[in-house]
């Protein structure tokens, strides 16, 4: 497939009837077709009816500063139903662009799906049953793409929920701006909201999450926000008066303290395994529901480099990259290499340590491995035997205690009548509860603490498939008012989480 072109370019000149020569004519109708492609062209969705694949095609999203261009991307639907026929969907992520599948419900009648908050239709596509391709016949074009960019907030209807948006104008069929029509307000009278100024929660919120997302993404760092603070955590900030934690510097978060242990095989003498080949060591396993934060590798060279695994093994010769990391050889011995982000091993499955190197390495003289011809990654099938292969070992951590998290004091101007605190959040424990498991107290004074309320705002894997966004909201008037904001999080019952960028707001 060829993309298109998304270069701006020179107006077209006019192509109208007497306004060109023959042979400037039909030129100027092509300048004039490109330029309709390339208003009409971006996301368009296509397929090649030979595959389950749908490709968009490259666009851009409107933002603050001007306009993001988003390259060509490609998805995949999944398997076909084996008796009934299903509709599909994709979606556009309304502030990245991203696509994504929305798998429906297998029927005698199929509906499309719903679409869910935040995106927006691209393409609907009807699977049949046992079908192994997507058809273009089959789909319909959805694209709305002068949606994009716009903030969760211009698609709420108005109604009486705090922070819904109220629609100004249209009032007796005459819009006006500034003018409520009570009867398109659910619950409340224009004469209730004349003169009323409140805070509205879900601008906040999406403010709050691409605040979020921008500090995770750039090197924004830690600084001030109108009547506020944020954390990029680039340091342990929160250490003073906070207890039970571990703060991870790598990937800036905190989590509760464990036990950490390290576990692998031992040097019998040194070799040079293939530099081609990925070996995975199938003499120790890496147990359950630990959090892996380092993998290791025993070496005799001083130049050279290489990449760690964390390796699943879900069938008999067949294996997963769950994890990786960078190796460089520097020095004989043992080298360890921290995780960028520390992998926490779910309840079941099989996971071992891998290895890849083009250097030559301490080996075990015996012991069962698996190999594969080439840098590893993704899936993929492995000759599983015995022998000499890389020394390796990895260090892990278990037994989540309870934390603590303290805020610094933030100063503002006035005593807020409410605060909220913001923060992506893991539940590395599969199992914690917000409100039991993890509470969050916020103080005007910083002393008088009120229990805040919990709420997820993006959703489980919300942020880049690992961190949810929660928000953490409380009345802060009363005997806790004040102008020294404080926020303090505990992680109750041993739950393993994990807490970071957080942000503090006085509303």
């Amino acid at each position: 497939m060829t993309g298109l072109s998304l270069t701006p370019f020179a107006p077209s000149v006019y192509a109208g009837a007497g306004a060109q020569t023959g042979t400037g004519y039909p030129l100027a109708i092509d300048a004039a077709t490109a330029a309709l492609s390339f208003v009409a062209g971006p996301w368009q969705p296509t397929v090649t009816n030979t595959d389950m694949a749908v490709h968009i095609a490259a666009g851009v999203v409107p933002t603050a500063s001007g306009i993001t261009s988003v390259s060509a991307q490609s998805v995949t639907l999944g398997a076909a139903h084996a008796t009934l026929p299903r509709i599909d969907r994709v979606v556009l992520d309304r502030v990245t662009g991203t696509a994504s599948v929305v798998a429906g419900t297998a029927a005698a009648s199929p509906a499309a799906p719903a679409i869910p908050a935040g995106k927006l239709p691209c393409l609907k596509m009807l699977v049949p049953a046992t079908a192994t391709t997507v058809l273009n016949t089959n789909g319909t074009d959805e694209r709305a793409p002068w949606l994009l960019g716009l903030g969760s907030a211009a698609f709420l209807v108005a109604g009486a929920a705090i922070g819904n948006v109220l629609q100004l104008g249209n009032v007796g069929g005459n819009p006006a701006l500034g003018i409520v029509d009570a009867s398109q307000v659910t619950g409340i009278t224009a004469a209730q909201i004349n003169g009323l100024a409140t805070a509205d929660l879900v601008a906040r919120d999406q403010i709050a999450a691409t605040n979020l997302r921008l500090m995770l993404a750039t090197s924004i760092s830690t600084g001030a926000l109108v009547q506020g603070k944020q954390w990029e955590l680039g340091s342990d900030e929160w250490s003073s008066g906070s207890s039970g934690y571990t703060y991870v510097s790598a990937a800036p978060s905190y989590y509760g303290s464990q036990s950490a242990a390290t576990t692998g095989n031992t040097r019998a003498s040194d070799g040079s395994p293939g530099s081609s080949w990925t070996y995975t060591d199938r003499a120790y396993s890496i147990p359950n529901s630990v959090t892996v934060t380092s993998l290791g590798i025993w070496s005799n060279a001083t130049s050279g480099n290489g990449t760690l695994y964390i390796m699943e093994r879900t069938s008999a010769g067949n294996y997963a990259v769950r994890a990786s990391q960078a190796v460089t050889f520097t020095a004989t011995g043992w080298i360890d290499v921290t995780l960028s982000s520390p992998y926490v091993v779910p309840a079941s499955g099989t996971f071992y340590v891998g290895a890849w190197c083009n250097a030559s390495v301490g080996v075990t003289s015996s012991g069962a491995f698996a190999t594969y011809n080439g840098q590893a990654s993704g899936s993929f099938s492995a000759s599983e035997t015995s022998g000499s292969m890389h020394v390796t070992r990895v260090t892990y951590t278990s037994g989540a205690s309870n934390m603590t998290l303290l805020s610094p004091a933030v100063s503002v101007s006035a005593a807020p009548s409410y605060a909220d605190l913001y923060f992506l959040y893991k539940d590395d424990s599969g199992s914690a509860v917000l409100g039991t498991d993890l509470t969050v107290e916020l103080s005007g004074n910083g002393s008088v603490w009120v229990a805040a309320t919990i709420s997820s705002l993006i959703g489980a894997v919300g942020y880049d498939g690992t961190y949810s966004v929660l928000r953490a909201r409380a009345n802060v008037s009363g005997p806790s008012s004040g102008t020294s904001l404080r926020a303090r999080l505990k992680t109750l019952n041993t739950k393993a989480q994990r807490v970071a960028a957080p942000a503090l707001y006085a509303e």
